[in-house]
């Protein structure tokens, strides 16, 4: 069996006083002693600002379009990465709209809901964009902390612990904002926060140059195949022969997807064979 005891006083150092055991588990009461031990400074002390979408009503003027200007969503945070392949857009007079939702180069995104609740990256992208309410906008003090070392130190164990113990809800957990200016992040050197940032802008010039290559090689491989031109389409009807179900073993109507078909005619007649 697992168990903490803990003080009342202990009970009421929490913000929102919480009482419940999982708040208190061994695990994080020896992260947050190691974090007291090393030194640190609270979020909202290296923070200008965290705000996040502004009022919810004005989740009513969203609407999605095929382009415009990008709107992200907590599943483009993902550990220190900011996912552009599948982003939303909306049009430039909602992003006008909700200007408290503008992402600012060297912000600090953290999601606060839902089943990417506590993903942390820096916003340095080339393009305007706004952002959701389920993610909060840490804007730095220049010169306090270096944006990508805060960043880490909220995907790391000593980040994530605290914000396990501030999330709230189980169904659909969320992070408070004022309780993400209490997150009390340690204090590193200068030097040790410049390495950090190198280390993550290294991995993420590395991550980019490996989707460059591999788009690289899709085009070879489509162009190989005569499939440059060719388009995925998901047909919500066809017609199949009994006998081919008795052939495969299948009866789902997926398996027999047209598109499947035509992959593997172009892959039987490509001329190195197959």
């Amino acid at each position: 069996m697992i168990s903490s005891v803990v003080t009342y006083s202990k009970l009421r150092e929490h913000p929102e006083f919480r009482i419940d055991a999982e708040c208190y588990k061994p695990y994080h009461l020896v992260v947050e002693q190691s974090i007291v031990k090393k030194g640190y400074k609270l979020i909202q002390d290296h923070a200008v600002s965290v705000i996040n979408f502004g009022a919810y009503s004005l989740c009513n003027h969203i609407e999605f379009l095929e382009s415009g200007k990008p709107f992200l969503v907590t599943e483009d945070i993902k550990n220190n990465i900011i996912e552009t392949g599948k982003l939303h857009y909306i049009s430039n007079e909602v992003h006008q709209l909700l200007h408290k939702s503008h992402c600012a180069k060297g912000q600090v995104l953290l999601t606060m809901a839902g089943a990417y609740l506590g993903q942390a990256a820096v916003f340095n992208e080339g393009f305007e964009c706004s952002s959701n309410q389920a993610i909060a906008k840490i804007t730095l003090k220049q010169g306090s902390i270096n944006p990508y070392y805060l960043s880490t130190f909220l995907n790391c164990k000593h980040g994530q612990s605290q914000i396990e113990r501030f999330r709230t809800g189980t169904g659909q957990p969320n992070l408070n904002l004022g309780l993400i200016k209490l997150i009390r992040v340690v204090d590193a050197s200068g030097q040790f926060q410049t390495i950090i940032d190198r280390l993550v802008n290294d991995a993420l010039n590395h991550r980019r140059n490996s989707v460059s290559a591999y788009e690289a090689a899709q085009a070879l491989i489509l162009a190989e195949l005569g499939l440059t031109r060719w388009q995925l389409k998901h047909q919500l009807s066809f017609v199949k022969k009994f006998s081919e179900t008795q052939q495969h073993g299948r009866v789902d109507a997926e398996y027999y997807q047209p598109k499947y078909e035509e992959i593997e005619e172009a892959i039987k007649s490509y001329w190195g064979g197959y």
